[in-house]
């Protein structure tokens, strides 16, 4: 299990990082298409999809880090980020910038 927990926080720390590289080029998520595919445990492929070209997430199509235990991981957590988007996280406007903020919360909660 404590190896699992390592990768899933290198995976997430990988996300975070991508992820605040995309913003910085101006890319921008709607919150609602974030937390759906936090629902549906398809983000990770959603965003590997559209920004893969941009950014380097090929440790997670080699297997390196696991699409599937980061989905869960945001799934997980899906229920209490809806509705608190701006009161716990400080985001209004750009789903990507929700997406950091969670990945963050879920970082700092691995032992």
């Amino acid at each position: 299990m404590e190896r699992d927990n390592h990768f899933l926080k290198n995976g997430l720390l990988m996300l975070i990082y991508n992820s605040i590289a995309l913003v910085d080029k101006g890319k921008h998520e709607s919150i609602e298409s974030i937390e759906e595919h936090m629902d549906n445990e398809s983000l990770m492929e959603y965003i590997i999809e559209k920004y893969g070209s941009e950014e380097d997430f090929s440790l997670f199509d080699c297997g390196t880090y696991s699409k599937k235990d980061v989905n869960q991981a945001f799934w997980d957590i899906t229920s209490y980020v809806k509705g608190n988007e701006s009161r716990k996280y400080g985001v209004t406007n750009n789903g990507l910038n929700l997406l950091i903020a969670v990945a963050f919360d879920l970082y700092a909660g691995i032992k």
